[in-house]
């Protein structure tokens, strides 16, 4: 029995790292898409300080991780997006192709959830598309 036991575990710890892997490939999408919205904005493409600051701080969030799991990682930043929601679909009203931008993260962000396995994000990540303006 000790010997099937180790075969979970070893089997588990592989499949933890293959799952990991994939969250990292699309974790690092989502730094590509916000670092291009903050480039729209530091430009003068678009004038919303509150959502450059926004995305500064998501950008040092995703990039620095703080000690962060890449699962508490995604939480925090979903926490993030979910309370800047009413910023987000402000600026998302305001010019189509912002608005697809806006939509490519939280696609990515309902990609990772669902990747990840993690009730507590997916349940976040359907929170979060449930209240982005379509």
């Amino acid at each position: 029995m000790s010997s099937f036991a180790g075969f979970l575990d070893g089997y588990k710890s592989r499949n933890i790292a293959s799952i990991e892997t994939g969250l990292q490939y699309k974790l690092n999408e989502i730094i590509d898409l916000i670092g291009g919205l903050l480039n729209d904005f530091s430009n003068g493409t678009y004038n919303k300080p509150e959502m450059q600051y926004f995305l500064q701080r998501s950008l040092i969030l995703l990039r620095e991780r703080n000690g962060y799991n890449i699962i508490g990682l995604l939480t925090s930043f979903g926490e993030s997006l979910k309370g800047n929601m009413s910023l987000i679909n402000s600026v998302a009203t305001t010019d189509s192709l912002l608005k697809e931008k806006l939509r490519k993260v939280l696609y990515n962000f309902a990609d990772l959830a669902s990747l990840s396995e993690d009730n507590s994000l997916i349940n976040l990540a359907i929170d979060i598309s449930e209240r982005f303006v379509y």
